[in-house]
């Protein structure tokens, strides 16, 4: 009876050694899940703003190569091109015309 007695304590011992063993890495694993899931909101909202920015950076791209389609129609509109023994400008807007 007392040999079941003791066998009886260390088993609850051991029982309760690994209840706390198993506590400690939950409490371990909520831990970093926790740092993990800050970690991840922190990536996420950096994500968003990158994204948000490339948007910005595109438009401004489309901006420039619109203003470079502008300047070049009118540079094309605007050739200046010899006309006996003149300069005249072939186009524009106001009607000058230039000479040499």
């Amino acid at each position: 009876m007392q040999n079941a007695l003791e066998e009886s304590r260390t088993m609850l011992e051991q029982a309760d050694r690994a209840r706390r063993a198993a506590e400690q890495e939950l409490q371990d694993g909520n831990e970093s899940l926790s740092e993990l899931n800050a970690q991840n909101q922190s990536l996420v909202t950096a994500k968003r703003r990158v994204e948000a920015e490339m948007d910005n950076l595109k438009q401004d791209v489309d901006d420039v190569a619109s203003e470079a389609r502008t300047a070049e129609d009118k540079a094309h509109r605007y050739t200046i091109k010899p006309q006996n023994d003149k300069m005249t400008c072939v186009t524009s807007p106001m009607g000058y015309s230039l000479s040499n």
